[in-house]
């Protein structure tokens, strides 16, 4: 799906891929390229947006937990998929502390969504992307667009326990 066959690729919104040869085997290369240069992993987050985060914030919280929430429940849980923009919103991620199983509470909630919403600022500056962006945008795309590629009956995934429920 990020080949077009359900409406324009994600990475159709990113000048430096436009003037790609049409070239499969060059654009494929050039793609795998650029992902793994503006994809934002926890390394990254890590070493260059949370050195950047208001301080005071990121004294009382760990780095890979606050990526966790970002990418995991944020920006990639069931709730995010509704229609919208693949997102929870404050509030609806705030009223996630009032669950029995949560160990955050709603002040730390409230410091990790403007944690996120400062992210997704830097990241948009910086022209890049992280995986839920482009799940987020492959269910938009099936929501809106039909799906035009080879007719699948099933699909197995291995190592399902590493992706987020979106």
């Amino acid at each position: 799906m990020l080949d077009g066959t359900v409406g324009n690729s994600y990475f159709e919104r990113f000048s430096e891929l436009s003037s790609l040869s049409e070239n499969i085997g060059v654009r494929s290369v050039a793609l795998e390229t650029f992902i793994r240069k503006k994809q934002v992993t926890y390394e990254r987050f890590d070493s260059l947006y949370w050195p950047h985060f208001n301080s005071q914030y990121t004294k009382t919280l760990d780095s890979s937990r606050v990526f966790t929430e970002i990418v995991s429940h944020i920006k990639g849980g069931m709730q995010s998929l509704e229609p919208g923009e693949g997102k929870l919103s404050r509030q609806d991620y705030l009223s996630l502390s009032e669950n029995r199983s949560s160990t955050l509470s709603k002040q730390k909630r409230e410091i990790i969504y403007d944690i996120y919403r400062s992210y997704e600022n830097m990241k948009m500056d910086k022209g890049e992307f992280d995986l839920a962006d482009i799940v987020a945008d492959v269910h938009r795309r099936l929501r809106i667009n039909k799906y035009e590629g080879d007719e699948m009956h099933f699909v197995y995934i291995d190592e399902v326990q590493d992706l987020t429920m979106s």
